[in-house]
């Protein structure tokens, strides 16, 4: 509800005040202001349907696609979830677990990739040893499982830095409690053991994702 405003209109010269006064300040005539009560012009007016051009409702199948042309990538759930396809010289961001926004994703269908590999044996070979690969990493893993937190460690980022073409600082594509699930450890004991090798000068955390190798040798011995 607006607030009432009290003023003061002379009936001589109309003259206001904000408040009664004997003589009107505009043509100095006594005893001619009397109160008058108002009501303050409100800060926002809402437009009226004269303000507004006339509309009315339209069916589904009567509007106008305006929408840019879209191109099928061939992944029908891709293309569902991108409303048809993607469009040209645009950007998606797509969500994720913390560090994909840093990770380049590759995406080919499984039956386009073993035609390829059917016809071109580099493919083929490439494949294999990719396997062969992973399957190595496996079976570290699963060995690394049973030594203690500093081995633990030590290997995944000696495996890190293999992955990353021997790099000696590490971008961390993932977050500690990433890490403490991927060794079966506790966030707290990742946290600590990054602590005890950094106090031993085998590595360095200038953040919490980076991680530079200072010393490869003490790494080494804890991963033989």
């Amino acid at each position: 509800m607006a607030k009432v405003r009290v003023e003061y209109a002379c009936t001589a010269c109309g003259t206001t005040s904000p408040k009664w006064v004997g003589k009107c300040p505009g043509c100095g005539e006594w005893n001619t202001l009397v109160e008058e009560v108002t009501a303050p012009e409100p800060k926002y007016r809402g437009g009226t349907a004269a303000d507004f051009p006339a509309s009315r409702p339209v069916r589904l199948t009567e509007v106008q696609d305006t929408a840019a042309a879209r191109t099928q990538c061939g992944i029908g759930e891709f293309d569902r979830v991108m409303g048809g396809g993607v469009v040209s010289a645009s950007g998606t961001l797509i969500g994720g677990d913390p560090g994909i926004g840093k990770s380049t994703l590759l995406v080919v269908k499984r039956s386009a990739l073993i035609a390829l590999a059917d016809t071109d044996h580099k493919v083929a070979h490439l494949l294999w040893t990719l396997t062969a690969q992973e399957l190595q990493r496996v079976q570290e893993h699963m060995l690394l499982l049973i030594r203690s937190a500093q081995e633990r460690v030590a290997c995944f980022l000696l495996e890190m830095a293999e992955r990353m073409a021997e790099a000696d600082v590490i971008d961390l594509p993932m977050s500690r409690q990433d890490i403490a699930d991927y060794l079966g450890l506790t966030i707290e004991t990742i946290s600590r053991t990054l602590t005890q090798l950094e106090t031993a000068a085998a590595i360095s955390v200038p953040t919490c994702r980076r991680i530079v190798l200072t010393n490869r040798k003490a790494l080494k011995r804890l991963h033989a």
